[in-house]
C-alpha cells in the first residue's frame, strides 16, 4: 500500500510517498549545515520555559516543524523515517538558567516520562549499527524504530539518565568529548563511567571530537586530530571500534565529510531536524532535539513510522 504525508518544511508544504518503510522524500537540501543557532533563536523567540504546560506540552510548536530539513532520496537508495531523539544534559531547571541552558536540558522526571512514552507507545530502541545495517539493505528494523542520543558526555546522563535506561530497557548512543573526561570535571563523565555504560546491555559509546569545536570552521589538520584522535582515544579505552560520529554544533563541510569517511565511521549525526534516514546521507543523520516542556508521544507520531 502506498501512502501520503505532508510535512512543513524549510520551502512549505512538501509530499512524501512511502511504500512500506522506504521513503521518497521531494525535499530540497539545506543549504546551511549548522542550525542549531537558528533553531535557538527561534524556540527562544516562541517563550519557550522549560516548565510543562497543558497547551505546549502535547503539541510540536509550528515554529520547529518550519525547520525540517529531511535529505533529498535519490531514485533508487533506500532511506528509512527513524526518529533519533538528541538530548544533551539530564537535570533540574532552575529559575536562574539562561535560555540555552533550559534549551539544552531535560529534568529527570521529565526525562523518565518521556521515556515511558517511548515504551507505552512500542517504539524499539535501535543501535547506530542497527541503522546502518537497514540503511544498506542487510537488516531489517523492528517496528516503530527509535533512536536515543546523549551530546557531550555530561556526568549527568550518566547518574540521572543511564540508570532509568537500563530500568526500562531502553538502548541509547552517548557521543563523548574525549578531550574533557580526564580533568576530574564534576560536569563530565569519567573514563571509568564510559567504560561502564560502554559494557552494559543498553549503551553504545561515539565519539564527539576531542574538545567540541565547530569544524567546518577549523584548519584541515586540526579537523582531522579532533575527528581522528577522539575515535582512537575511545577505541583505546574500550578496545573495539567506535563507528559512530556526532557533529559539534551540526558543524561540518565536505572536507569534514571526507575524514569522517576516511577515520572508519558508519554513521554521523547531524542537528538538522528531521527523521528521514537515507543510505547516502550516513553521515548526515537527522535529529530531532528534545525538550522539557514536551512530550515524546506527538514527537514520534509525527516523525515516526510509516504506519
Amino acid at each position: 500500500m502506498t501512502r501520503w504525508w505532508w510535512i512543513m518544511g524549510g520551502l512549505g508544504l512538501i509530499a512524501v510517498v512511502a511504500t512500506g518503510t522506504v521513503v521518497f522524500s521531494t525535499m530540497a537540501r539545506r543549504s546551511t549545515v549548522d542550525a542549531t543557532k537558528e533553531m535557538l533563536s527561534m524556540d527562544a523567540s516562541s517563550s519557550f520555559t522549560g516548565v510543562p504546560s497543558a497547551t505546549s506540552s502535547n503539541q510540536i510548536p509550528a515554529g520547529r516543524l518550519r525547520m525540517v530539513h529531511d535529505p533529498i532520496v535519490k531514485p533508487g537508495e533506500l532511506a528509512l523515517r527513524v526518529p533519533v531523539l538528541m538530548y544533551h544534559y539530564v537535570r533540574d531547571l532552575t529559575p536562574g538558567m539562561s535560555t540555552s541552558s533550559r534549551w539544552l536540558s531535560v529534568s529527570p522526571e521529565h526525562f523518565r516520562a518521556q521515556m515511558q512514552e517511548v515504551v507505552d507507545g512500542g517504539y524499539h530502541a535501535i543501535t547506530p549499527d542497527e541503522l546502518d545495517a537497514a540503511l544498506n539493505g542487510k537488516a531489517t528494523l523492528p517496528a516503530k524504530p527509535v533512536m536515543i542520543t546523549f551530546d557531550d558526555g555530561y556526568r549527568d546522563q550518566y547518574e540521572n539518565a543511564f540508570p532509568m535506561l537500563k530500568t526500562l530497557g531502553l538502548r541509547a548512543t552517548f557521543f563523548i568529548i574525549t578531550g574533557y573526561i580526564n580533568h576530574n570535571s564534576p560536569v563530565y563523565v569519567t573514563p571509568e563511567m564510559v567504560k561502564e555504560m560502554d559494557a552494559s546491555s543498553v549503551a553504545t559509546i561515539g565519539a564527539h571530537t576531542k574538545h567540541h569545536p565547530e569544524l567546518a570552521k577549523l584548519k584541515r589538520a586540526d579537523q582531522k586530530d579532533e575527528i581522528v584522535g577522539s575515535k582512537a582515544y575511545l577505541e583505546s579505552l574500550l578496545h573495539h571500534p567506535v563507528t559512530s560520529f556526532a557533529y559539534p554544533y551540526g558543524s561540518y563541510d565536505d572536507a569534514v565529510l571526507k575524514i569522517v569517511t576516511d577515520a572508519g565511521f558508519h554513521t554521523a549525526f547531524t542537528t538538522l531536524l528531521g527523521s528521514v534516514q537515507t543510505s547516502s546521507t550516513r553521515l548526515e543523520l537527522r535529529r530531532i532535539r528534545v525538550l522539557d516542556d514536551e512530550h515524546v508521544g506527538p514527537i514520534l507520531q509525527k516523525f515516526g513510522s510509516n504506519e
